[in-house]
């Protein structure tokens, strides 16, 4: 009965206490009461509650399509965004200028920090810029 304004949201319902859905629920059949199954339905009366069954139908299939669609373009305009940004990183990569300041440290062993942990790097100078500006992290220049 609390859910009963999911299946038909154009439907005044009264509202439930909860604003999420409950752990356990059950489904069934809603009866109604004997006084209702007295009365004798005119053909109309029939066509018009046919029809509006059917358009809950048809609505219900809408809004599943429109949040299929919905769905589809958001994970298509993430990977849009993402790409977007990858291409800005590399822009920023390729910008970046090796200073001569940074090519003093030539003739010292240079370590490099990952996670907490120290790397001895046995490369040339301009390969340890580049492998700073992948990994985006400090070179530690030790001194003997």
């Amino acid at each position: 009965m609390k859910l009963k304004k999911y299946l038909d949201p154009k439907q005044p319902v009264k509202s439930s206490d909860f604003k999420t859905m409950p752990k356990y629920f059950q489904v069934g059949t809603y009866v109604d009461g004997m006084d209702y199954y007295n009365i004798k339905k005119k053909k109309k009366i029939k066509v018009i509650e046919l029809t509006n069954f059917q358009n809950m139908i048809k609505r219900n299939k809408l809004q599943k399509i429109h949040f299929r669609r919905f769905n589809k373009d958001n994970k298509e305009s993430v990977k849009q965004i993402q790409n977007q940004e990858n291409q800005k990183e590399q822009q920023n990569l390729q910008e970046e200028k090796i200073n001569d300041d940074q090519l003093m440290f030539c003739g010292y062993p240079i370590f490099m920090q990952l996670n907490n942990q120290y790397f001895l790097i046995q490369k040339s100078i301009r390969e340890l810029l580049s492998l700073r500006l992948l990994f985006n992290k400090k070179l530690v220049f030790v001194m003997k």
